[in-house]
């Protein structure tokens, strides 16, 4: 048979052996076991639950003074705050002999850059869709940063108030990074 465990010759004499044992019991000794072996096996009821007073199925399971496992309900916003929690985590990753640790999530886009730049089409396309996305946002984000500062300094002449040279400083800084298109937000 080749999937068994015991070969036939093994089976053969555990089954010779077992009725050796039973040939050799009393009436009384055979009711018992059977009885016993009765007690011992898990009782379900006809959904499969275990029946009450049933013996457990795990005898060795947590212990009286063992803490209990708290279960979680996940709802749509804790998977996400998990995930999110978990693209953060440190993994070590290798280019040539030096391994370095950064977040799982510039990890993962390391690699899909790497897959694209390797002739992978649908990284490019992934890759590219992502640029696309995020270069929209990016855009949005610049020109917002842009007309805030023009606000902020409309809001100073309004009042006929000088801009403090420190906010000069920074509304100027907004102003040139943004035009030359290198503002990070970071």
């Amino acid at each position: 048979m080749g999937d068994s465990y015991f070969t036939e010759e093994e089976r053969a004499e555990h089954a010779r052996i077992a009725k050796a044992r039973i040939a050799e019991m009393s009436d009384a000794e055979l009711a018992a076991a059977i009885e016993q072996n009765d007690k011992d096996r898990i009782k379900r009821d006809e959904k499969g639950q275990f029946l009450a007073g049933a013996p457990t199925p795990n005898p060795k399971g947590r212990g009286a003074g063992k803490e209990k496992v708290q279960r979680r309900r996940f709802g749509m916003s804790q998977t996400v705050k998990d995930l999110l929690e978990q693209l953060e985590q440190p993994v070590e990753i290798r280019k040539g002999k030096v391994t370095r640790k950064v977040p799982a999530i510039i990890a993962i886009n390391e690699r899909l850059i790497h897959m694209a730049v390797n002739g992978d089409w649908n990284a490019m396309k992934k890759v590219l869709d992502l640029r696309e996305k995020y270069s929209d946002i990016r855009e949005q984000t610049l020109v917002g940063l842009l007309e805030q500062a023009q606000q902020c300094r409309a809001a100073y002449r309004h009042n006929d108030d000088k801009i403090p040279p420190e906010v000069e400083k920074l509304l100027q800084y907004v102003e040139r990074r943004v035009e030359e298109g290198q503002f990070d937000a970071g």
